[in-house]
Parts: structure tokens; sequence; C-alpha cells
């Protein structure tokens, strides 16, 4: 059995379900999504998990959604069946008792074009990251370095062990960085490829995958800088239009992050936030770039 790692975010998802009925849980592909409501206590407690990778599954949540609503449970990739959100408000507007049901799903919800349901008012939506170096040494009990820091404004008495390159290179996404350090560029190709397959064509319609495939690499070769659409369009022969879309697409499915400027007057930052420069990109750490 696969040992499993205690994820710092099991917590909030903790506190959540004692005040509003649903959680949605979301994150990019093979974060640990699935395995962490499978198997942290007090999350999966007294819940049946359902996954709608499950054909039968889907169907069933496609066909008559009520019939899995019956009582609390987990539903893991929701965004395959918008219909089953739909039935959940229904039942959530009847009974809002807290912690009825946990959403979880590789895409963003509050993202997806095809998902017209936010659930406002009824859920709280959480992220799943790729491994924190906390996860991966299982020294979450410990508080974070920065916590002690802000409190005693010492630095911590014991000796930080150095990141090494190899820790960088295969990032934090648990099959990756938890495996076998020789096949972890196998991996990577494989996990792409199936991004490309999978992913992406349940999204959204694109029939250039190639262009697309492009303008991934050439944005996690921008991460940490300046974002500029209409350069990144140019370097990947697309028009802006085009690129616009795959960048947003990109962001639904959590390969990338779009970070707006701090600035101090709201008026200002809320213009940045809907101009195509002076935004910065961060690509998730997933690990090497192929």
């Amino acid at each position: 059995m696969t040992t499993y790692y205690p994820r710092e975010i099991s917590l909030r998802i903790a506190r959540a379900m004692q005040h509003l009925p649903i959680v949605v849980l979301s994150g990019l592909r093979q974060t640990g999504k699935s395995t962490l409501l499978q198997n942290e206590t007090a999350v999966a407690r007294d819940r049946i998990y359902r996954t709608l990778d499950d054909f039968a599954i889907l169907a069933a949540a496609q066909a008559n959604p009520h019939s899995l609503l019956a009582g609390d449970a987990i539903f893991d990739e929701v965004q395959r069946c918008p219909e089953l959100l739909v039935a959940i408000k229904r039942m959530v507007d009847e009974d809002r008792r807290p912690g009825r049901y946990i959403l979880s799903g590789s895409a963003n919800l509050a993202l997806l074009g095809h998902v017209s349901e936010t659930l406002a008012g009824r859920a709280v939506y959480l992220s799943l990251h790729p491994m924190s170096r906390r996860e991966k040494k299982r020294t979450t009990f410990r508080p974070p370095f920065l916590v002690t820091f802000l409190k005693s404004l010492e630095l911590p008495s014991e000796d930080a062990e150095p990141v090494s390159d190899q820790e960088i290179l295969v990032g934090g996404l648990p099959p990756a960085c938890l495996g076998p350090v020789d096949s972890v560029a196998e991996w990577f190709r494989g996990y792409v490829q199936t991004y490309v397959d999978r992913d992406v064509r349940q999204l959204s319609q694109i029939t250039d995958l190639v262009s697309f495939h492009t303008l991934a690499q050439l944005a996690a070769l921008r991460t940490g800088q300046v974002l500029s659409v209409s350069s990144l369009a140019r370097d990947a022969k697309l028009n802006a239009v085009t690129c616009g879309r795959y960048l947003n697409l990109l962001e639904t499915s959590f390969l990338i992050r779009r970070l707006p400027p701090f600035l101090k007057n709201r008026g200002s930052r809320t213009l940045f936030q809907t101009s195509e420069s002076g935004i910065g990109l961060r690509c998730m750490p997933v690990g090497r770039i192929r």
C-alpha cells in the first residue's frame, strides 16, 4: 500500500466543512486530490467516494443525478458532469447542513465556460497545489519557517537542509517527486501527452494541438517574468485572441497562474488585471520542461 503524505490544506478543508454545505477542491491533475480525499480521516469519514472517471457513475450522474445524492458524498472529477452541480444545488437548498458534499476536479469550475452553476453562497473553493518541501519531507506538524521567524524575528537554530538541483527538477507532483528518480523524465513526457490528448480536448475545442503545445512551452519559459500577450502570440505565431484563449485554458487547468501586480490604487490595480501586459506569469512547479 502506498504511504500517504499528509497535506497542509487538510486543516482548511476540515474547517470549511464545518461552515458550508459544499467544499470544492480543485487543482492540477496528479497533485494528489483523490489520494487526499480517500485517505484524510477528517475528510473521508462517513462519506461515499465516487469518481466520474468511472463511466458507470458518469452515466448515472448524467441520466439521474439525484440518485447519487442520498447521503454525504465525495465526487471526484465533477467538471465532467455539469448536470450534477445543478442537482447538488437543489439538494443543498433543501438542507444546508454543513459538510454535505465535497467536490473535486482537475479544472477550475469558476473559470469553465460550460459550467453555468457557480454554487455561490453554498460552497467554498480551495486549490491543491503540487507538494511543498514540507509535505515531501513529512514535516507539516512543525510550524513553517516564515511563521516562526515573524513571531521571534530570529532565524531558527537548526541547520536548514540545502535544496538540490534534482529536487527542483522533479517538482512537486507526487508521482514524480516521490517515485524513482530514473523514471521522472519518461513520466513527464507521458504527463504532457495525457494533458494534451485528454484534458485539453475535454475542456475546449482546439483543433491545432501543435500550436497549443508550442504556446505552453513558450509560456513555461516566461515563468516569473512580466507577461505580454502580444509578444507571446508573436513568438508562437498566433493571433492575440487565440493566444489569450490558450492562456485561459492553461489557467483553467492550473498549468499557469497569472499574478497581477500589487498597486496601492485599486482602480489602477483593476486596469492592470484587465490589460494584456504588466501581469506576472507563474507556471506551476510540476518539474522539467520538455
